[in-house]
């Protein structure tokens, strides 16, 4: 089983991951899919060694992002994690998917449960992130989330590759958190 994180950009992302690490090799999720101009902004993918997720369990404020656990090769988690990218919703809309923000994930990724929602899961066993809803946010309560895939196993990539549809309720919950943030 190996352990990577998926971190969102912070000011100072780069800089710490090099003090962390003597050699981080981070790969920007955006490349190699068409938000590759938008490389700056793309989340960053890495293995995560052990220095490195002390540090997120130590401040998880400082580190924002998921910490995924697979036992498929690097290289389809990461080509999973570019194809969920985006999305298609409300019939032919399209659109692209944040999913690995901490606050984005603890709506979509707990909207239902894990077997229902395996497409998105897709090779990945475990997801893990510190968080919580824009309210969880307001009133103090970020905690830990702990979700796990049980057909991580039997996954298989899609042929051909289509873009996921949100079905209702990750709709649902995604408008719950533009709700919320607004307020």
């Amino acid at each position: 089983m190996s352990v990577y994180v998926l971190l969102e950009r912070t000011d100072r992302l780069l800089e710490h991951l090099y003090k962390l690490l003597p050699d981080p090799a981070p790969t920007a999720l955006f490349d190699k899919t068409e938000l590759a101009a938008y490389r700056e902004q793309s989340p960053l993918w890495l293995e995560a060694a052990s220095p490195m997720l002390e540090a997120i369990h130590d401040a998880p404020d400082a580190w924002p992002g998921l910490i995924i656990e697979s036992a498929a090769p690097a290289d389809v988690v990461l080509a999973h994690l570019r194809h969920i990218l985006f999305v298609s919703f409300e019939g032919q809309r399209r659109g692209v998917l944040r999913y690995s923000h901490p606050v984005t994930a603890s709506y979509f990724f707990t909207a239902e449960p894990p077997q229902s929602s395996a497409q998105w899961f897709g090779p990945i066993s475990r997801l893990g992130w510190y968080g919580g809803t824009w309210v969880d946010l307001a009133q103090g309560k970020q905690r830990w989330f702990d979700v796990r895939n049980p057909h991580a196993p039997d996954w298989q990539p899609p042929q051909p590759q289509v873009t996921f549809g949100l079905n209702q309720q990750q709709e649902d919950a995604l408008r719950r958190q533009n709700k919320e943030f607004a307020q």
